[in-house]
């Protein structure tokens, strides 16, 4: 998506991450073995930046890694912490 100009690293929606801590925080997923996808709804800023408002992860192992997680999602409005997956969402 940035590759493409369809966002900014810095572009955010309301109170979630930037496209770049997504992006960093998708990285720290895959470099421990689980998988992160960014998903629900996209949104299109005035600038014409996507916008991301969603992460669900699958397949942590470590106990360690869930407070990251909430670290990471720290003013959600909605999140999920399970054994078989982590989730948060900003409106």
């Amino acid at each position: 998506m940035l590759a493409e100009g369809f966002t900014t690293a810095e572009a955010y929606f309301n109170a979630a991450p930037t496209t770049a801590q997504f992006i960093e925080f998708g990285k720290r997923c895959a470099d421990i073995g689980a998988v992160s996808t960014f998903d629900g709804v996209a949104f299109i800023d005035e600038d014409g930046d996507t916008l991301m408002d969603t992460i669900t992860v699958v397949g942590v192992q470590d106990l360690d890694f869930v407070g990251e997680f909430v670290k990471f999602t720290r003013g959600c409005d909605d999140i999920e912490v399970s054994s078989q997956l982590l989730f948060a969402w900003w409106d």
